[in-house]
């Protein structure tokens, strides 16, 4: 399989325990990486389908991921897949090491961040679809390795399915990890037109919630009277 160098810029902490971690386990990156985009540049492609970021999404991602701070990375990954993952990038305007970055995120999932996206630290929490959950893992340590890595993202995918019926590129996270955003509509997105409109919605429902609910304790004082 002929070869290729694409180059990522991912969150230098992030980066740093990412080496740590392979590292322990005596797990080459450049093969663990090509071997993961393999399957993940279509699972990507599925989330985004269709949907075309706006240039302004793009930009603010983009310089929300810069502001977090980046090492760049050199990758050797099979040409097929680098023509992919560019061909997906081309066609839905993202950018392409916000997809990278998540990708180191979800290989380490610390307990932290699946705790906070709700997703059980264990595969015992996943309560769907359990007939593809109850298989045996095989006591040989190297059949063992296979098994988990033939789809390494399935636990991970299948509690985003059950908990959030959404795949994981498309999983919010926290406001900090902007940068990480697969796809973002504009109403999100500072400085446009679709995102003061979303903020008066938002206000105007603010306003509505908080109103029905001074009506209700002002009901509920006067029935105690």
């Amino acid at each position: 399989m002929e070869k290729t160098k694409i180059t990522m810029k991912i969150f230098t902490p992030l980066l740093q325990r990412f080496h740590q971690q392979i590292d322990s386990v005596f797990i080459k990156r450049d093969a663990l990486l090509n071997h993961v985009l393999k399957s993940e540049v279509e699972y990507l492609a599925k989330d985004i389908q269709g949907q075309v970021q706006s240039s302004k999404a793009r930009k603010y991602i983009s310089g929300e991921l810069k502001r977090l701070g980046t090492t760049t990375i050199n990758v050797v990954v099979d040409k097929s897949v680098a023509a992919r993952l560019n061909s997906i990038v081309k066609q839905s305007n993202l950018v392409r090491d916000a997809f990278a970055n998540r990708l180191f995120m979800y290989l380490l999932s610390s307990d932290r961040l699946l705790q906070w996206l709700e997703m059980p630290l264990d595969v015992s929490g996943i309560k769907a679809k359990s007939e593809y959950i109850n298989g045996e893992i095989p006591t040989s340590p190297l059949r063992a390795v296979d098994y988990i890595f033939a789809t390494p993202f399935f636990y991970l995918r299948l509690a985003a399915q059950e908990i959030h019926d959404s795949g994981l590129y498309l999983l919010d996270l926290p406001d900090d990890f902007v940068g990480f955003t697969c796809f973002m509509e504009d109403k999100y997105v500072p400085d446009t037109p679709e995102f003061e409109k979303h903020q008066e919605k938002l206000a105007v429902m603010w306003d509505e919630l908080e109103l029905s609910f001074l009506n209700t304790s002002a009901k509920e004082v006067k029935n105690e009277k």
